[in-house]
């Protein structure tokens, strides 16, 4: 049996990709423009042709993921195993961009810069690594500390921030950092249960957050905060 694919084109309001994957495939994540995809069967990660549904082979018989993003050129992937490490790789070839960045606790969302330079690693332990891909083995740019699980990391279109979600017994909150120095931009950004995506809009004066509603299977409320106010608002 088969599992289905598809991607929906805003613009054009059609379907533009239909594949049909291995029913022991489900989906994890779509690269931009739906060139790559994301799946996992048998306790492994599948790298493959967003068109073609194809295995890439330079990533064939990797281990569970725990954690992943794509690059927005689509030209990269990382990707985080058990243990806390994370590897970075090129598409399609899989090639390493840089050696295996090692952390000390399982790692639970990964975000690329937007122009690919840097790689925002978030904890289980609530710490959010920020590393420089520029440098050929990796260089560590500052270590900021939350509280509970990350949930997700997010930079700002110039990268100067970086905002993140944590999971805190049964609520949770977002809080913006400066991505270099690791200072806060923003106090604890309360937002309830669930609340677990977040983006910058409005030339990242403002930071939306909303809910996992596909994870959750329940409806919940969009937050907007305001943080270009000290404090946040």
């Amino acid at each position: 049996a088969d599992a289905g694919y598809s991607v929906w084109n805003l613009a054009s309001e059609e379907w533009e990709t239909q594949l049909a994957l291995p029913l022991a495939s489900p989906f994890g994540e779509i690269g931009p423009g739906a060139s790559h995809l994301l799946t996992f069967a048998n306790g492994a990660a599948s790298v493959r042709d967003g068109s073609s549904g194809e295995e890439l082979p330079g990533f064939r018989g990797d281990p569970p993921v725990q954690a992943s993003a794509f690059s927005e050129d689509g030209a990269r992937i990382a990707t985080a195993s058990s243990g806390g490490t994370v590897h970075v790789r090129t598409l399609p070839a899989g090639t390493a961009v840089i050696p295996d960045l090692k952390h000390d606790s399982d790692v639970s969302s990964l975000a690329f810069s937007p122009d690919g330079s840097s790689l925002a690693v978030g904890s289980a332990a609530g710490n959010i690594i920020i590393w420089d891909l520029t440098i050929s083995a990796g260089r560590r740019v500052s270590m900021i500390e939350g509280a509970g699980r990350c949930t997700r990391v997010c930079f700002s279109k110039d990268a100067r921030l970086i905002a993140g979600t944590f999971s805190e017994g049964s609520g949770s909150y977002a809080q913006v950092w400066d991505a270099r120095s690791g200072r806060g931009i923003t106090d604890r950004l309360a937002t309830g249960a669930d609340l677990t995506n977040l983006c910058f809009i409005d030339d990242d004066r403002r930071l939306v957050v909303w809910p996992d509603v596909a994870a959750s299977g329940k409806a919940g409320l969009v937050a907007v905060w305001d943080v270009s106010v000290s404090g946040g608002k």
